[in-house]
C-alpha cells in the first residue's frame, strides 16, 4: 500500500497528510490505518447475505467478521484473519486496521481507500474487502446476480425499505484456520466440501459459524 494512491483518491486530507508524515504510522513490524467508511445499516455480501447482523463469520465461536454499532447508529467494522497456526494476520476493531508484516507477502489498498487486500507468506490465505455505495436499483441487480431466489430477493427490498443508496461491504477469498479452511466467492462460501449458497441473515446476532479440527 502506498500512502501516495490514497492521496491520489483524495481519502485525506492536506493536513491528515501532513501529519502522516510527522508521524507515520508504519513500523517494522506492522501497518495500521483507519477504514474511514462509515454507514448505517450495512450489507454483507460474503457469499450471502447479511443484514443487521453483529456477527457476520465466527470460525471456533471467534468473531472473524462483524459489526459493532457505536453511538451514532453507525456500523462499525470488525475483522479478524489468522495463520494456520493461529497467529494474526489482520485485525481490525471497529475500523481501525492493523496488518502485521512479517506473516504477509503481499498488501493492497485501492486509490481512496475502498478496497484493502492481503495475501499470506505461506500463500495459504488471501482476504479481500470492498466498500461500495450502490443506487437502490443497482443494488437489486446486483443481488439478482448474486442470488437465484427472486421471492427471497424481493422480501429482502421490503427490508431494507427504499433507501437512495445501499451501503455495500463484500468479502471473499481464502481463509485459514488451523488445519481447515473456508473458501468465500461471490456466490458462496464453502469449508470441507459444504457449500452454502443463496441465504439472506436478517436482524440476527450469529449468521455464519465453522467448526475446525483442533
Amino acid at each position: 500500500m502506498t500512502h501516495h494512491s490514497l492521496a491520489q483518491g483524495e481519502r485525506w486530507t492536506k493536513e491528515q497528510l501532513r501529519d502522516l508524515k510527522r508521524s507515520p504510522f508504519v513500523t517494522a513490524e506492522k501497518i495500521s490505518e483507519t477504514y474511514g467508511y462509515l454507514r448505517k445499516n450495512t450489507v454483507c455480501i460474503i457469499g450471502n447475505i447479511a443484514y443487521k447482523v453483529q456477527n457476520v463469520l465466527e470460525i471456533n465461536g471467534e468473531r472473524v467478521i462483524g459489526f459493532q454499532k457505536d453511538e451514532d447508529g453507525y456500523d462499525r467494522l470488525n475483522v479478524l484473519i489468522r495463520n494456520q497456526i493461529g497467529e494474526p494476520i489482520l485485525v481490525m476493531e471497529n475500523n481501525f486496521w492493523t496488518v502485521y508484516l512479517k506473516e504477509v507477502w503481499d498488501l493492497r489498498c485501492s486509490a481512496q481507500g475502498k478496497d484493502l487486500e492481503i495475501v499470506s507468506k505461506d500463500g495459504e490465505t488471501n482476504f479481500a474487502m470492498r466498500f461500495n455505495d450502490y443506487p437502490l436499483e443497482e443494488f437489486r441487480k446486483l443481488l439478482i446476480e448474486h442470488m437465484r431466489n427472486t421471492r427471497m430477493i424481493d422480501e429482502f427490498m421490503s427490508e431494507i425499505g427504499v433507501p437512495e443508496n445501499v451501503p455495500v461491504w463484500s468479502v471473499k477469498g481464502r481463509i485459514v484456520w488451523r488445519n481447515g479452511f473456508l473458501k468465500i466467492t461471490d456466490t458462496e462460501i464453502e469449508s470441507r466440501g459444504i457449500v452454502i449458497e443463496g441465504c439472506f441473515f436478517v436482524r440476527c446476532r450469529a449468521a455464519l459459524g465453522f467448526h475446525t479440527a483442533a
